[in-house]
């Protein structure tokens, strides 16, 4: 058994007073939010489509463990398992404390004690690496999928069920994720594991499986005490140089993994927020400047189309990248950019098929769709982003170019550009395709699949991607003429 004495001289539950929540579910609505739900969202189509998708769920067919451990990768088929249970914890508990319908509280309990007797939450692939891994994405998902399901279900489930689904949560999710993650004796990251989106999303999904816990088992308040530390570090996070790293976060709200990947990091990182401040809500949470520039980031890098909403799609991203959800997630969490509202009414019809239970949960009014107040030509030198528009009118013309880091999700793709005009895009970039696709590793992260000039038919070294590029291009200056 690995070490665990980073837990020694743990803060107790006593040391918490009065300033926390004792009934559930709290993590992110309460039996009022719930009833409030039921006055103004019930009968509406949103909300018809949502009711839909849960009696989908309740009649799908959980995912065994061995039907999980089958497949390639290291992931094998644990990503649908830990998609499954989140899914069912956020929408089978809102559908069921809204419309109190017993079908839904029956399938997320029997998915609750199907998957906390599971072994492992973690890919079998992940065990082979060395030293072998205990907590990966997928832990995440099942952090956040069981510690949300625990608590929407925690008045029904019995005291026998309770603790077997708290137990797992602790055994299979919070300590092994500490322990690679973030535990100072037993991590088995690097401090420039910081710079990546996983970071931020196992140790946020870490944070909402304890605080679900928080009262029944005294370990929690030591365990967010680590989370929010570590989450302070990630944010300003400011790279490494001997290891070809560069900073979490540009000063103006850039984020080097392109625009999914800020999008999924941050979603976990505030959703893990807004549970932290609804179980501790007399607690002043930290002010992050990175949580405000990417308000803007999000804006600067989006192209408003009355055909198709477009984002720039630089790295491992699509074009049609959703992130309102995020940005309303911002809004909730009080970063209100003038942006946001623009960016949200722009993004419409981005929406999700299945709207997800949050839609219904925020109660922050969204700011008024104005013309964002920001200037039409942006560089972003510290990841050699720079976008470019003649106006922040729909189907106008934008070009952004990208001269910079390339690691991981950055593609070497320096010198690359695209150009979207009229409400399409005229000058596109080749994207990218699943990881598990030979064709991702040999051509679409490599220099050739982008718009870049070759010498001698070669690009950027195909090592790059691996261990960060030494030399990184840049762009300091644009000229703006104005006509």
């Amino acid at each position: 058994m690995r070490r665990r004495d980073f837990l020694a001289g743990s803060l107790a539950i006593g040391a918490l007073g009065d300033s926390w929540i004792r009934t559930h579910p709290r993590l992110f609505y309460n039996d009022s939010l719930a009833a409030r739900v039921r006055s103004h969202a019930v009968g509406t189509e949103h909300w018809s489509r949502f009711i839909a998708h849960a009696d989908e769920l309740v009649d799908a067919t959980l995912i065994s463990q061995s039907a999980a451990e089958q497949g390639r990768g290291d992931d094998a088929q644990f990503r649908p398992a830990s998609q499954q249970i989140t899914d069912m914890a956020f929408t089978l508990g809102l559908a069921y404390h809204v419309t109190g319908h017993k079908a839904y509280e029956a399938k997320l309990r029997e998915a609750l004690l199907h998957y906390a007797a599971y072994s492992v939450w973690h890919g079998p692939g992940f065990t082979k690496r060395i030293p072998p891994w205990h907590a990966e994405l997928n832990t995440a998902g099942f952090c956040m999928g069981m510690g949300t399901g625990y608590d929407a279900l925690y008045n029904q489930l019995s005291a026998a069920e309770r603790h077997t689904v708290a137990s797992a949560i602790v055994r299979m999710g919070i300590l092994p994720t500490l322990e690679d993650w973030l535990a100072p004796r037993t991590r088995i990251h690097a401090l420039d594991s910081m710079g990546h989106n996983w970071w931020a999303v196992c140790i946020s999904s870490a944070g909402i499986a304890a605080l679900a816990l928080v009262g029944d088992d005294e370990k929690a308040p030591a365990w967010l005490e680590l989370i929010n530390e570590g989450l302070l570090e990630w944010f300003p996070y400011a790279g490494n140089v001997l290891q070809n790293k560069t900073t979490t976060f540009a000063p103006g709200g850039g984020y080097y993994e392109g625009i999914g990947y800020a999008n999924y990091a941050l979603s976990e990182c505030l959703r893990y927020r807004l549970a932290h401040r609804n179980v501790f809500p007399g607690r002043k949470q930290p002010d992050l400047e990175q949580l405000e520039n990417v308000c803007k980031f999000f804006c600067e890098t989006f192209y408003p189309s009355s055909v198709h909403p477009l984002s720039v799609n630089f790295g491992d991203s699509s074009m049609h990248q959703q992130v309102r959800l995020t940005m309303r997630m911002l809004i909730e969490s009080g970063f209100r950019h003038p942006g946001a509202g623009w960016y949200c009414a722009k993004s419409k019809s981005l929406a999700p098929i299945h709207p997800p239970a949050l839609d219904f949960l925020f109660q922050q009014p969204v700011p008024a769709p104005e013309t964002p107040r920001l200037p039409r030509s942006i560089l972003y030198p510290d990841i050699g982003w720079v976008i470019l528009r003649n106006s922040w009118n729909d189907d106008t013309t934008m070009l952004a170019v990208k001269s910079g880091f390339t690691w991981n999700h950055a593609h070497a793709d320096a010198g690359s550009f695209i150009l979207f005009h009229a409400g399409v895009p005229v000058l596109i970039d080749s994207g990218t395709c699943s990881y598990g696709n030979p064709a991702y590793p040999h051509y679409y992260v490599q220099s050739p699949a982008h718009n870049v000039i070759l010498f001698n038919g070669k690009g950027e070294p195909a090592e790059d991607r691996y261990r960060g590029v030494k030399f990184p291009g840049s762009l300091t200056s644009w000229l703006t003429v104005s006509e």
